[in-house]
């Protein structure tokens, strides 16, 4: 890849879209959007700054250099054995300095976490550029196509590689430039004073950008290019930033990991330090580079690939998505045996943002069927709503025949997202969450994009949602894909209901 040629890519793309009719009012439109984002007066929230978790009662020796006494702080300790923790609250701290004795507490009771550190202005003026930026990258390659220039540009001596980068280049450069010019302004202003987080923009605008070249690499034309992009940038770029928030409650690098979700949260300098920049960069910019190898292997394609032909990885890539977020918040709880981990809701929230993110992506893309085909009549909605509690009914039978290890419980629990019934209480948090995971669930696994590949949809569902409990997920999967496929989408999402409701029941 040469780098001249990249650059030169670039500059002509940007000429192109720019000589468009339209460019002076969206140029306007930019400018003020952005010039009320920067000046304007907006709360703001930094990251407290650690400091030793205050608790009463005894403190062992291991503890002592993470707390400290305080007889009206709302936790208590008890040495124990086994030692025990109660409070209304446990700060980080804390938690990170519990999870490291041996051994470990056994007991913790009525857990909340530290409130959220709202990001600032920087994650505001990043999601702004970044969804002024749905137009041209609707014009860049589709436009190409649409008056035939892309054919010669890839008939020439470029490669594919550099005419995807180079586009990348153009408006990932663009973005960044209107970010910095909002911070300066700003900076003037005295109405903000952007700090090295907002690094993290540009990196988060370039994962964004190759997002969006990929979604756009088939679409014939600017309309459907525009259809495309205009829809779906914002809706995952805020998904992802939701799972990067829950994460980051569990260990802000965790958050700061998730591609361009975290380059968005550090940017909004919810998370500080060297370390978070680092990874939120590297994880949006390696996210970056993947989709533009993709994107320009595509173009190379004879005859080209449609974005249409891969469901199936698609759902693959959110199985995996569900097992590591998911398996994430439920592994790091310290919780009572048999009941659910706080952090269960965290991950189940994180798991269901990038599973919801991953559907409408697939809804989005060129000569794609839609997530959501229709909604099912009164009768449909009957059906699903007795097929799902008889299933609640009976997952629990099967899940005591099959041969799981008890202390894979705690983990099958929050993956199963609403499958199997928890042995303890649970809070409201945790059935929001609950809900929102299957309304995702539902919407990747059952799609119309998968409904044509019933054994693979079905594998995929066990893998992601009961890998220790094969014939849990199995049985679901057959019922809730004949539903699907019967009555729409809506109809599997009715009988999860009532499977949920049969299982609060029994």
């Amino acid at each position: 890849m040469r780098a001249a040629r990249v650059l030169a890519v670039a500059r002509r793309d940007l000429r192109r879209v720019a000589s468009g009719r339209a460019r002076w009012r969206l140029a306007v439109l930019a400018v003020g959007l952005l010039t009320v984002a920067a000046t304007a007066r907006l709360p703001t929230a930094s990251p407290a700054p650690p400091a030793p978790a205050a608790v009463r009662g005894a403190v062992p020796p291991a503890l002592r250099p993470a707390v400290a006494l305080d007889p009206a702080a709302p936790a208590q300790l008890d040495p124990g054995p086994p030692l025990t923790l109660t409070g209304e609250r446990v700060p980080l701290a804390l938690r990170a300095a519990l999870d490291a004795t041996d051994p470990a507490p056994s007991v913790i009771r009525r857990i909340t976490l530290d409130p959220l550190h709202l990001p600032g202005r920087g994650l505001v003026v990043t999601l702004l550029v970044l969804s002024l930026l749905g137009a041209p990258l609707a014009e860049s390659l589709p436009g190409e196509r649409e008056e035939r220039t892309l054919e010669s540009l890839l008939a020439s001596s470029l490669s594919a590689a550099e005419v995807v980068v180079g586009k990348a280049v153009a408006w990932a450069g663009a973005g960044a430039a209107a970010v910095t010019l909002a911070a300066l302004g700003g900076a003037l202003t005295g109405s903000w004073a952007p700090g090295v987080e907002l690094l993290a923009a540009p990196a988060a605008l370039a994962a964004a950008v190759a997002g969006g070249l990929w979604v756009v690499r088939d679409a014939p034309d600017v309309v459907s290019g525009a259809t495309a992009t205009m829809r779906l940038l914002p809706a995952v770029s805020v998904g992802l930033l939701a799972a990067s928030a829950a994460l980051a409650t569990v260990h802000p690098l965790l958050g700061a990991a998730v591609p361009l979700g975290g380059a968005l949260w550090v940017a909004g300098g919810a998370v500080g330090g060297p370390a978070a920049l680092t990874v939120a960069i590297a994880s949006a910019l390696g996210l970056s580079a993947a989709l533009l190898a993709v994107t320009a292997r595509a173009l190379e394609a004879v005859p080209p690939a449609t974005a249409a032909r891969s469901p199936v990885g698609v759902a693959a890539l959110g199985a995996a998505a569900w097992l590591v977020l998911v398996a994430s918040g439920g592994a790091w709880g310290v919780v009572v045996p048999g009941a659910p981990s706080p952090r269960a809701a965290v991950g189940l929230a994180a798991g269901a943002s990038v599973l919801a993110a991953l559907a409408l992506w697939q809804g989005a893309q060129v000569g794609a069927p839609r997530t959501w085909d229709r909604l099912p009549r009164l009768r449909a909605i009957g059906e699903a709503a007795g097929a799902g509690a008889l299933l609640g009914v009976g997952l629990p039978g099967l899940a005591r025949v099959e041969l799981t290890p008890a202390a894979l419980d705690p983990l099958l629990h929050p993956l199963a997202g609403g499958l199997l019934p928890h042995d303890g209480p649970v809070s409201a948090t945790l059935a929001l969450a609950t809900l929102g995971a299957v309304v995702a669930q539902e919407l990747l696994f059952r799609g119309p994009a998968l409904r044509r590949r019933p054994l693979l949809a079905a594998a995929l569902w066990t893998l992601a949602v009961s890998p220790g409990r094969p014939l849990v997920g199995l049985a679901s999967a057959a019922v809730l894909l004949v539903l699907a496929r019967r009555s729409g989408v809506g109809a599997a999402m009715v009988a999860r209901l009532a499977a949920l409701a049969a299982l609060a029941v029994i």
